[in-house]
């Protein structure tokens, strides 16, 4: 599965890379610009997302609340 991210509104979808260490690699590209208390929690969002692989669940259901407060979803293609 590969993990793709979008602003909530506008935008397209961008595809996430991994490094070997499976942390997203700094090639991704930008999806957006986020405030600098809003990039704390939207990379803690990512985190719980790519840690739990974007399966069905609480961990993602929380993921995304997390991810949408700050203007931002994640998916799993």
């Amino acid at each position: 599965m590969t993990t793709q991210i979008k602003p909530l509104v506008g935008g397209s979808w961008v595809t996430v890379t991994k490094t070997a260490a499976g942390c997203v690699a700094k090639s991704s590209g930008n999806v957006t610009t986020l405030a600098p208390g809003a990039q704390h929690l939207a990379c803690h969002a990512a985190n719980q997302w790519a840690n739990i692989g974007g399966v069905a669940g609480t961990t993602a259901t929380r993921a995304q609340k997390v991810a949408h407060a700050q203007g931002i979803q994640f998916q799993e293609i």
